[in-house]
């Protein structure tokens, strides 16, 4: 039985004559296609949601900013890259759009990637070459994430990133005068989003970078470009503590190449992170000792020094690259080698701790609304 077999029968597959398959030739064939069929549905319905996301979001990026996406940004032309990564990012509304679309707040990001991966089978391309040939905008927030936490508290995370960047239209420099001098960025706020070349465009790699080529050797060159070519890099920690972007061997990798091609770095939080991370400073007594410190204040107050908790050193000083984990062992074996013929997994940790508890307490600053100056003690 089976369309195969029952082609074969009645001669519509190019025979002279009837052909009857053998009972096992028979059989290996109907199983064949009956695993293709199967397949074939799942990657037909992971497009269909694709697209319709796609759909979704285009119309409701021009319903809220009169005008077509590719009218503000500049598009890639897709016959000059190359590699498994792209440098092309999506916008929030995009992001939003897939969700409803998906229809399952429960699916953690590996899921996601799943069926990103299967909407793309037919391709064998990134999410956006696939879906958004015509309208590929060049990244500007490269995004690092753990993969075994909720979508939804990714996408969370970033919507409060993308409100506090929309937000921000200029800058100018003002100087406080003291014993020391201190220039100070004050940032220029518009709580509209009607301009949509503030937009940030986020480099994720379950949409950006090519899934059917992940073990690619050129991975570890191709996301140093990815960060290098970015204007922020952000973290995000979707829980506290131990959150995943902490605990990733290529999360920690990005995190470093960020750090050494001087990067802004800013985390996108949850609200339950933004709570604890908050927690994790104390008001200091006295002069710093062995404690990491910071100084904040609201317009027109006084200084105030902060010092991290007990809790939020422990955490900081958890960080061990050379503990962090892959999906892959393979990759894991190879991030550790290049480590360990470079910098070396000490340095490398100093480094990235010392900017976590920075990047954190400027975290903290920016939710209070504080001007921040920070001197840190480690």
């Amino acid at each position: 039985s089976g369309p195969l077999a029952e082609m074969a029968e009645s001669g519509s597959l190019g025979f002279a004559s009837p052909l009857t398959l053998p009972p096992y030739l028979a059989l290996t064939a109907t199983r064949r296609y009956s695993v293709i069929s199967v397949l074939t549905d799942d990657e037909q319905h992971a497009a269909e949601q694709v697209r319709k996301a796609v759909t979704l979001y285009q119309a409701e990026y021009k319903e809220r900013y009169g005008v077509e996406e590719t009218s503000v940004r500049n598009v890639l032309d897709k016959a000059s890259l190359s590699g498994a990564s792209r440098p092309v990012g999506v916008s929030l509304h995009f992001l939003q759009a897939l969700v409803r679309t998906l229809g399952n707040d429960q699916l953690r990001t590996e899921e996601v990637a799943e069926i990103m991966t299967r909407a793309t089978a037919q391709a064998k391309l990134s999410v956006v070459e696939a879906f958004m040939p015509g309208c590929m905008v060049e990244h500007t927030h490269f995004v690092s994430h753990g993969w075994r936490e909720r979508f939804c508290d990714l996408i969370s995370a970033l919507e409060d990133y993308h409100q506090r960047a929309v937000r921000v239209t200029s800058s100018t420099t003002r100087t406080i005068e003291g014993p020391v001098n201190i220039s100070i960025q004050e940032p220029h706020v518009d709580d509209s989003d009607t301009d949509p070349a503030r937009v940030p465009y986020f480099w994720l790699d379950i949409f950006a970078k090519n899934q059917h080529l992940v073990n690619s050797s050129g991975t570890e060159q191709e996301l140093r470009d990815m960060v290098g070519a970015a204007s922020v890099f952000v973290p995000v920690f979707e829980k506290w503590p131990h959150p995943g972007v902490l605990s990733r061997s290529w999360c920690l990798f990005e995190f470093y190449h960020a750090i050494t091609q001087h990067k802004p770095c800013e985390p996108a939080l949850v609200s339950s992170v933004s709570a604890a991370i908050d927690d994790g400073f104390l008001k200091s007594a006295g002069a710093p000792g062995p404690w990491v410190y910071g100084t904040s204040r609201n317009e027109g107050e006084s200084w105030e020094q902060w010092d991290a908790s007990p809790e939020q050193l422990r955490l900081i000083e958890s960080v061990d690259f050379s503990k962090a984990q892959a999906r892959f062992e393979t990759d894991k074996e190879r991030i550790d080698r290049s480590v360990s013929d470079s910098i070396g997994f000490n340095e490398l940790n100093r480094v990235v701790r010392e900017a976590l508890i920075e990047n954190l307490f400027t975290a903290r600053c920016i939710m209070r609304k504080q001007e921040t100056f920070r001197d840190f003690y480690l």
